[in-house]
């Protein structure tokens, strides 16, 4: 599937970047990159759209659990790599979707508040002290990929749009959008 091919590069890059960070310190937090030590990450999280007809996706469980699964691979297989100590414990069945809901809360806050009004979740907070660790990865998927069929059809809408402007206004279609987020979490 080409969206998991473009979100496994994606990854890549963001942890890539994350490894490899030689900023002087964290967005809200003293503490210098290399210093991290006893790294966990939650479950990651995500949320793939599938868009079958005009401009509106559907939440396609199967994309998600897919792309949820591969960053799970990603960070499980290069733990050493990336530093981590290994995965958050749930001790609650219902942990899971909790820390879902913080994350897309935290996604939100970041896109209408900024990354220095951002504060941790008192749910985060809690399950990273059960787990006993000050630091913790939290990683957010979100995107859509069309129908093949859907992509040619907003193509020829586009090119009639274009033509009935007189070629003063043409959307570009977009086939496929994939945007992750990796926050790190600092409880200390």
């Amino acid at each position: 599937m080409p969206i998991l091919k473009l979100q496994k590069l994606i990854l890549f890059f963001a942890f890539i970047g994350f490894v490899s960070c030689t900023t002087s310190k964290l967005r809200t937090s003293s503490v210098q990159p290399g210093d991290l030590e006893n790294l966990h990450y939650f479950e990651p999280v995500s949320f793939i759209s599938y868009i079958e007809k005009g401009d509106n996706g559907i939440f396609n469980e199967k994309l998600s659990l897919e792309c949820k699964n591969l960053t799970d691979s990603i960070l499980f297989n290069q733990s050493d790599r990336f530093r981590l100590s290994g995965k958050i414990n749930y001790k609650y069945d219902n942990d899971s979707l909790e820390i879902a809901k913080d994350l897309m809360f935290l996604v939100d806050q970041v896109k209408h508040r900024g990354i220095y009004q951002v504060e941790l979740t008192e749910t985060i907070q809690a399950i990273m002290n059960e787990n006993n660790t000050n630091y913790a990865m939290g990683i957010f998927t979100s995107g859509f990929v069309r129908k093949k069929g859907n992509y040619a059809g907003q193509i020829l809408k586009s090119i009639g749009i274009g033509i009935i402007t007189l070629g003063m206004y043409y959307p570009i279609p977009i086939r496929t959008v994939s945007y992750v987020y990796v926050f790190i979490f600092d409880a200390s």
